[in-house]
């Protein structure tokens, strides 16, 4: 069975049209190597990112990364902060 990773980018806010994060994440390819990756826009609303996680389907993940945009630059954040 291949591995599986969740990786979110957020969607643009603060009067931008696109946020880099995102288009970064979604640019994705489907598969790397042996692992499926699955790309899911998440809402820069509190709480609503996290709720979006929770209401997939109950499909378990082997790996979780969170792509965000600070001062202009994409990363991967360990947690959320606004």
């Amino acid at each position: 069975m291949p591995k599986r990773l969740l990786i979110t980018g957020f969607d643009p806010f603060g009067g931008q049209s696109v946020n880099p994060a995102w288009e970064a994440v979604s640019r994705l390819p489907a598969r790397v190597g042996d692992c499926v990756v699955h790309a899911l826009q998440v809402p820069t609303v509190f709480g609503l990112a996290a709720q979006r996680v929770i209401d997939l389907p109950s499909v378990r993940n082997n790996a979780f990364l969170a792509a965000a945009l600070a001062r202009y630059q994409a990363k991967f954040d360990s947690i959320a902060m606004n």
